[in-house]
């Protein structure tokens, strides 16, 4: 007996009706490159560098 099952690649993100869905990993990194984006943006504006 063969079962179908539909293979699906694990991707950080999908879209389906016009949206774009990410999984929780892809939004964790996300959001943790943007919070340490920030810093450094904060901390050079702070020195004055910007």
């Amino acid at each position: 007996m063969q079962i179908n099952q539909k293979k699906t690649r694990n991707r950080a993100f999908r879209m389906e009706d016009g949206k774009l869905y990410f999984t929780r990993e892809a939004e964790r990194s996300i959001f943790f490159v943007l919070t340490l984006l920030m810093l450094a943006a904060g901390v050079m504006i702070r020195l004055g560098v910007i």
